[in-house]
């Protein structure tokens, strides 16, 4: 669904805005995404974010892969002042004639992939323009892989006699290895601006980054930040280190000089070696790997749309603004296209073009739809709910036609002796109530038994009639899928409103005129058997681990269904 991506939105983004109220009246909005920017609302959403992109297999830019393009340099006598070294550099001198004094290490990482285990953002400060969104963080990483995918290629470099330019002299491999940074110690922090600029899709722009306190954090914590080998996820040890054999020609004569033997000096040594090459990583992530996995991170385009398919009905949700309604606010506005099943088939995403056309059942006046959002920033404001997801009435209508377009009431009322009339089944929501009114436009031809029905109501003369009912939306958990679940509660239609039908909605009553009171009667007895029924069953995998089943709700008398999420 489409709080994948909206909470992503949300949630790297750490949420925020534009100014926009009058324009916001004048363009539909299906759904109203609204938070508190607070740094423990953000985070709750980048947790449902990542459980989300996990439901839909997508990943969440948490974790990925990049490429690195400059070559990391250390000394050579950083790395060891083992006494075999003393014979490193005699073989050196006697083959290359170079002295090791001065060579340096130059490691060349072909790819990184890292994983981020938790994201901790802190807003310091933002600036939005819709579409633009402009925003500063301080960021924390707790839990952090970075698996070197393709190995690490070591070459030590001596200084040309001539030309002072480092030239390779020996070359040396280690197999892939995995950094683990563990979520029990203290966290890397640094600070970054960004922005998101919606569009057709979401393009993320890294613009500032200040990533200076890294290399302290590694040096502060080498103890503690094991390297790994990839395969065994054990200390790196000889057997992932290989030395490339050098064949040295001196007039016809050739000698291979094969360093396998300094290999348990490395061994030996491996704790100073790991010492070095994560202080070396941790220049990296200031200089190279950080920056890198930053702008793979921020420097990316995705749809600001998603769409999901069930059985038998296709959703579509697009972002459509955003807006600031409070310092601390932010309102993410969504659009929602609504298909059947059969429709999605045949047209795919173009599915909606195909569908009928849907008039609303009212118009909400200007005034309303101000105070339907008014109400969700009040809402926030007065600590009534961290998150408010509110739906239109209309939107919430366009569903109920779709349930009917994809036939899921026909078996329900054929039981009965029951089909729609013209009107359908519709919601208002005019009040402030947890059991908002539904209204069902009805034709019945009767269920064969005798007295009035055998003379007077039949499929060839069927009455037509409206029914009232309140209704309950909940989200249960069935086997651990969130659903949607629309149930009628308690018939409200007495015989008057059955006999007289409802004028300002358009519905109509159509009873045998010497018979209205009678069949009105009959008309209340047999709808007490649609109290209880469920009108609307939707799962939404996509949200399983959300906690929509801890939500509360309620309509409000400006045409808006709110759900309030509490952390």
């Amino acid at each position: 669904m489409i709080f994948q991506r909206v909470f992503h939105i949300a949630v790297l983004a750490s949420l925020a805005i534009s100014s926009f109220q009058l324009a916001m009246a004048q363009t539909p909005n299906d759904i109203i995404f609204q938070t508190r920017v607070q740094t423990d609302t953000l985070n709750w959403l980048i947790d449902k974010t990542r459980v989300i992109m996990g439901n839909a297999q997508i990943e969440d830019m948490l974790t990925g892969e990049t490429t690195i393009d400059t070559n990391p340099t250390f000394k050579l006598e950083e790395m060891t002042d083992d006494p075999n070294a003393i014979k490193l550099r005699d073989v050196f001198a006697e083959t290359f004639k170079r002295d090791l004094k001065n060579a340096v290490v130059r490691l060349r990482i072909p790819k990184v992939f890292y994983q981020i285990s938790s994201l901790i953002v802190n807003p310091k400060g933002l600036n939005v323009v819709d579409p633009t969104l402009d925003l500063k963080v301080q960021a924390q990483i707790k839990g952090l892989t970075t698996r070197l995918s393709d190995g690490i290629q070591a070459d030590v470099m001596i200084p040309n006699a001539k030309t002072g330019e480092l030239e390779s002299f020996l070359t040396g491999y280690v197999d892939p290895v995995t950094l683990k940074v563990s979520e029990d110690i203290e966290p890397m922090s640094f600070d970054v601006e960004f922005e998101a600029v919606r569009d057709a899709g979401f393009k993320f722009n890294l613009k500032s980054y200040d990533v200076s306190g890294l290399p302290a954090y590694v040096e502060r914590n080498k103890g503690r930040l094991p390297i790994l080998a990839s395969v065994t996820e054990k200390p790196v040890s000889v057997n992932e280190i290989r030395i490339n054999p050098v064949i040295v020609r001196l007039n016809k004569l050739s000698r291979t000089v094969n360093f396998d033997a300094f290999k348990p000096m490395i061994q030996k040594s491996m704790d100073k070696m790991v010492g070095a090459i994560l202080s070396m990583i941790g220049d990296s992530l200031r200089n190279t790997l950080g920056p890198k996995i930053l702008k793979s991170v921020f420097s990316h385009e995705t749809r600001s749309d998603m769409m999901v398919a069930n059985e038998h009905i296709y959703t579509r949700y697009a972002t459509a603004r955003f807006s600031q309604p409070m310092k601390d606010q932010l309102l993410l506005g969504i659009q929602g296209d609504l298909c059947t099943s059969k429709n999605y088939k045949a047209f795919a995403d173009k599915c909606a073009e195909h569908e009928t056309p849907y008039e609303p059942v009212r118009e909400i006046t200007e005034e309303n739809k101000k105070n339907g959002l008014d109400q969700i920033t009040q809402a926030l404001a007065s600590n009534k709910a961290d998150l408010v997801i509110s739906l239109t009435e209309e939107y919430i209508n366009r569903l109920l036609k779709t349930t009917i377009d994809a036939e899921l009431w026909d078996d329900r009322l054929e039981e009965d002796g029951l089909w729609l009339g013209e009107k359908g089944v519709f919601a208002v929501f005019d009040k402030q109530t947890q059991q908002p009114e539904m209204f069902i436009d009805l034709y019945y031809g009767g269920d064969g038994t005798g007295g009035i029905q055998k003379l007077f109501i039949n499929g060839r003369k069927p009455i037509r009639f409206p029914l009232r009912l309140s209704t309950s939306i909940a989200f249960p958990l069935v086997n651990g899928v969130p659903h949607m679940v629309i149930k009628t509660e308690k018939l409200l239609s007495d015989r008057n409103e059955i006999i007289n039908g409802i004028p300002e909605y358009g519905m109509e009553s159509r009873l045998v005129r010497l018979f209205r009171k009678k069949i009105a009667k009959m008309i209340i007895k047999m709808a007490s058997k649609l109290e209880g029924q469920v009108a609307v069953d939707m799962d939404f995998p996509i949200l399983k681990g959300v906690g929509l089943e801890r939500t509360t709700y309620e309509a409000t008398p400006y045409g808006r269904l709110n759900w309030y999420f509490k952390l």
